[in-house]
């Protein structure tokens, strides 16, 4: 799966137009190979931070060929 996660610190909803938001990451496990089911993490270096943002997009890719997406089980931001 190839995740990608944007970030907007705008007092009004962005929506889900990625190309408004500010890039935070892109988390990519494609040619990890191990089974079923992933687990995904996300840290700043110590004494840092990824930004300060009020909304948070996250956009998977597809994982089958039929074009279906994921469902995440647990997602856990903290400040």
């Amino acid at each position: 799966i190839r995740v990608n996660i944007y970030g907007s610190a705008s007092k009004k909803d962005s929506g889900f137009d990625s190309s408004r938001l500010t890039p935070i990451a892109t988390l990519d496990t494609r040619n990890n190979n191990r089974g079923t089911f992933e687990a995904i993490s996300l840290r700043a270096k110590a004494r840092s931070v990824l930004g300060k943002y009020r909304w948070i997009l996250i956009e998977s890719s597809t994982v089958t060929g039929k074009g279906e997406h994921t469902a995440f089980q647990e997602i856990r931001i903290e400040p």
